[in-house]
């Protein structure tokens, strides 16, 4: 089975069977984007991985597709700046904001007293 990279390449080269394929693809990823899009109401989609690099190959048919799905919402689609480390970068600082936002929360103190063990 080929990557996304080589259809990507194989759809730029203009193979018929990689351009539907790569259609199709796009048309699921729309499909499930145009129910995300007006609850996060998010005007921005953010690619990410190793799909961002296939640039505006994706995205424009991307935002197109999202936008047909859509009444009156017309959402753009980027690449992550991080391309392929977007998933890790993420992951990295999601621990670290619930840390801080942890250190900021009170601790409860304890009400009862620990008693010291038997014949200390």
């Amino acid at each position: 089975m080929p990557s996304a990279l080589e259809v990507a390449l194989r759809v730029r080269a203009g193979d018929q069977v990689a351009e539907e394929a790569w259609a199709k693809c796009v048309g699921v990823l729309a499909e499930a984007l145009a129910w995300a899009t007006p609850v996060s109401d998010c005007r921005t989609v953010v690619v990410g991985g190793g799909l961002a690099e296939s640039g505006a190959l994706l995205l424009d048919p991307l935002a197109a597709a999202v936008s047909a799905r859509l009444a009156g919402i017309r959402p753009s689609a980027i690449a992550a700046a991080r391309h392929g480390a977007a998933a890790v970068v993420g992951a990295t600082l999601l621990p670290r904001e619930l840390v801080g936002s942890l250190s900021s929360c009170p601790v409860p103190q304890s009400t009862r007293s620990i008693a010291p063990p038997p014949g200390s």
